[in-house]
């Protein structure tokens, strides 16, 4: 969901542009709802967080980030030149539902046991912890390809640290299916797009 109001639109518009005559429809849903979509036929292909894949389903790697911290600008946390999760654990933690909070937690334990995920909210879109950060209701963690909303909310970001943990997205499809040219074709537009973000190649830090 945050990538349908972040990141794909302007995906969108530039390959539109490029080729006119391809219509583009985007369908925004909850992070878990992506690989049913694309099981069920919904959708030409999904793109979301690495997930089991079941015989039927395809993945394309699409980039790999690490995850970072949100915050308000006046925090303590921006006041620290390096983020770690030791610093960012230490404050009321905002995260999402599901599998993100699950995984996210098992990472860090594997890592630093002592490293206890304990949201004091989880909510089932980023866009609603982002609103939530900014109205002083904690801290959260996301993905890069978001800035711009941050940015947006006027909020600052840092990369974590200490462990530094990412997540590697794909594009999901149906082995069954063959794309038709003008998906296919996105697809390895969007490739192409992701490799010249300036996110993928992240400093330290990351707040504007």
């Amino acid at each position: 969901q945050l990538m349908a109001c972040t990141l794909l639109p302007d995906m969108v518009t530039a390959f539109t542009r490029q080729h006119g005559a391809i219509k583009v429809r985007l369908v925004d849903c909850a992070v878990e709802e992506v690989l049913d979509s694309v099981q069920r036929g919904e959708v030409d292909f999904g793109i979301g967080p690495e997930r089991a894949l079941t015989a039927e389903t395809t993945a394309r790697p699409l980039f790999d980030l690490p995850f970072v911290a949100i915050f308000p600008p006046d925090h303590a946390l921006a006041r620290l030149n390096r983020v770690t999760w030791k610093d960012a654990l230490a404050y009321p933690m905002i995260s999402l539902r599901g599998e993100y909070t699950r995984r996210l937690s098992a990472d860090l334990q594997a890592v630093h046991p002592e490293l206890m995920l304990e949201p004091v909210h989880e909510v089932a879109f980023m866009t609603t912890a982002i609103s939530m950060v900014k109205a002083g209701q904690g801290i959260t963690t996301a993905l890069p390809y978001g800035l711009s909303i941050i940015e947006q909310g006027q909020l600052e970001a840092r990369v974590l640290e200490g462990p530094r943990i990412s997540r590697r997205f794909h594009i999901f499809a149906r082995k069954n299916r063959v794309l038709s040219p003008a998906a296919a074709g996105f697809c390895d537009f969007l490739v192409q797009a992701c490799l010249k973000q300036d996110w993928v190649r992240l400093p330290e830090a990351v707040s504007r």
